[in-house]
């Protein structure tokens, strides 16, 4: 064999059938990468932003439950703190929804 057997083409007389399937399959790679990217990048966006959400929401869950428990270790000490507790959300030990739950809790 001569060294001429492998030697490169010249730039001007090659085959440009390689190139334009290689363009070609980079295109469609290209386009496909991105249709499937874009919109799952997006719902991952939506996604945190809803977990960010119901991490506060359970925050404030836990933090009411909280003060709840409180207040229900405050109230069985004293009947004082019953009266205060109906006082501050403006009801009257008299009134009937009070009547209706101290006529459930006795039976």
């Amino acid at each position: 064999m001569t060294r001429e057997a492998y030697e490169p083409t010249p730039a001007g007389g090659g085959d440009r059938f390689p190139w334009i399937v290689a363009l070609g399959a980079l295109v469609i790679g290209a386009w496909i990468f991105f249709t499937s990217t874009v919109p799952a990048i997006r719902e991952r966006e939506t996604l945190d932003e809803q977990e960010q959400i119901l991490i506060e929401r359970r925050d404030s869950m836990l933090d009411a439950t909280t003060e709840l428990r409180d207040r229900r270790k405050a109230l069985s000490h004293s009947q004082d703190h019953v009266l205060v507790e109906l006082d501050r959300h403006g009801l009257h030990p008299s009134d009937p929804e009070i009547a209706d739950i101290g006529a459930t809790t006795e039976r």
